[in-house]
């Protein structure tokens, strides 16, 4: 089958398309660094900014399948550049289903959105809870959730939307798993005294990228267009209990100190995310958190 990534060269653009490439499919992988960010698919240099170039490699691949992971992804940097945010993630959307719509519009597209579009709570949250986007990167997610709506109402395109949670996994950067798996390493190599931490309280829904990438190619073959699916393993854990799996992982004894610069102002206690939609689909999380821990450990050793 011939699929299409954007963003392909981002942490779970390639382990997406080494998963496609793996299982036979021909693959179309953009991204703004262009040739060889994946062995094994055809590398296209192009940005979601660029409108006519994002629509001349939709109409060169023809895809059947499009997963659109392309965006500004960091919440944090989307503070320093809101406008810049919104414009790649919202416009960049648009760019691709306008260019689906001109020369694939039998395909079925999946978009990336966000947990952090969704207003908290303390039970497990479904598809139609309450949003309340609580950065300029979760409007901006939001804007792009919505904007996929809209067209497969319109234009009939087979539209889907995920809500990846907290995926985590060999190759991430700037998330709570990488700095603990970084922090870790450098106490083993000698490099750091003690590991810094924020926030052990907040009670998380992790997931393994491996088992999201299973949740995308799941939505894109059986998914109903035009419907939300949450990416999320149904669990909460402490970041507590994270760090605890990756300190009995550890070379040698690891100290934790709170530092005050890794606690953010508008943490949310807890977030999970209700899976019940898309394990209606075939799927289940196959990848357990103390193998994943393991996985992050090891990448970054090898550093």
């Amino acid at each position: 089958m011939r699929c299409l990534v954007t963003g392909a060269g981002g942490f779970l653009g390639q382990h997406l398309v080494r998963h496609l490439v793996a299982a036979g499919h021909q693959v179309i992988a953009l991204d703004r660094q262009g040739e060889g960010v994946v062995p094994g698919a055809i590398n296209l240099a192009c940005d979601i900014d660029d409108g006519a170039a994002l629509k001349a490699g939709v109409a060169a691949g023809r895809p059947e399948l499009v997963f659109h992971l392309a965006a500004q992804s960091f919440p944090g940097r989307s503070w320093d550049e809101p406008a810049e945010t919104c414009h790649t993630n919202v416009l960049g959307t648009v760019h691709l289903l306008e260019a689906v719509r001109a020369s694939a519009p039998s395909a079925r597209v999946v978009v990336a959105g966000s947990s952090s579009e969704y207003a908290p709570s303390a039970d497990p949250i479904s598809e139609d809870a309450p949003v309340l986007p609580s950065s300029p990167y979760a409007v901006s997610k939001l804007a792009t959730d919505q904007v996929t709506h809209l067209y497969a109402q319109r234009y009939q395109l087979a539209a889907m939307r995920v809500r990846p949670f907290f995926l985590l996994g060999p190759g991430k950067t700037g998330d709570v798993s990488s700095d603990l798996a970084r922090g870790i390493v450098a106490i083993e190599q000698g490099r750091a005294a003690d590991l810094a931490v924020g926030n052990l309280d907040a009670v998380r829904d992790f997931l393994d990228c491996r088992d999201g990438v299973a949740a995308f190619i799941a939505v894109a073959e059986r998914g109903a267009p035009g419907t939300a699916y949450n990416i999320s393993s149904g669990r909460g854990h402490a970041v507590r209990a994270l760090l605890d799996l990756f300190k009995a992982e550890a070379r040698v004894p690891v100290v934790e100190r709170v530092d005050a610069a890794r606690l953010r102002p508008l943490d949310e206690p807890v977030k999970i995310g209700d899976n019940r939609r898309l394990r209606a689909l075939g799927w289940a999380p196959q990848i357990g958190l103390a193998q994943s821990v393991r996985d992050i450990l090891e990448y970054w050793r090898c550093k």
